[in-house]
């Protein structure tokens, strides 16, 4: 709906039939901000349409490069907190300036929604580490998260965090995806040369998770 003044008005109706597909919403309805500085429609390239095509209960991304994975699960979060409400999401980073840089991915591409959606699901909070809508949906980021139950769950730099930090490796594994957070994980990294972080410390959880653990996709950095 579009508001001005006191006066509302909603959506075409085909405005809403296309908005019914997440598909299209997420090929057509989020922009970002390219490698050149220049703010563009947000087109999954193949990489990121393949993991789409492939998503599943726990995702396990060993990726190359400038691949926009993290831009990809960034605006999956946006849309899902967008459309489904009371939706919760969480984002680990091995540092907490890299979690706050995405989730200002996240912030651009809600910014630069047609007014429209903004007034239809607007912002309650928005701080250096969290988005919170009016809808009961909000994204939560940090270097670890221990409390409160998520729908979708992304750690980024896993390989680094766990070759750096396996104190904090430990805290994620036995906190933020433990078995009893009923998240759809993502978890992606370049595994460092020197200590890899093994794929099954995250396959321990349950069916039907523990069949998904097995739908690892690497992806190529050339």
């Amino acid at each position: 709906m579009t508001t001005t003044g006191t006066e509302v008005k909603l959506l075409a109706p085909e405005q809403i039939a296309k908005m019914q597909s997440r598909e299209w919403r997420l090929g057509s309805l989020y922009r970002i901000v390219d490698e050149q500085g220049i703010s563009v429609q947000f087109r999954p390239n193949d990489v990121q349409r393949a993991l789409w095509d492939e998503l599943w209960f726990w995702n396990l991304i060993l990726k190359g490069r400038q691949h926009g994975i993290s831009t990809f699960i960034c605006l999956l979060m946006l849309d899902s907190c967008l459309f489904t409400p009371n939706t919760h999401c969480g984002l680990i980073d091995a540092t907490l300036a890299d979690a706050t840089k995405k989730l200002d991915k996240v912030r651009f591409a809600y910014e630069h929604l047609p007014s429209e959606i903004k007034a239809f699901v607007p912002i309650r909070a928005d701080n250096a580490t969290c988005l919170e809508w009016k809808n009961g949906s909000r994204i939560d980021v940090g270097t670890s998260h221990r409390g409160g139950t998520l729908q979708i769950l992304h750690v980024s730099e896993m390989g680094k965090i766990a070759a750096e930090a396996p104190a904090r490796s430990r805290e994620i594994r036995t906190g933020a995806s433990a078995p009893s957070t009923p998240a759809r994980p993502f978890s992606s990294s370049p595994p460092p040369p020197a200590r890899p972080a093994t794929s099954s410390t995250w396959c321990r959880r349950p069916t039907p998770c523990a069949v998904s653990a097995g739908r690892y996709r690497p992806t190529s950095s050339s």
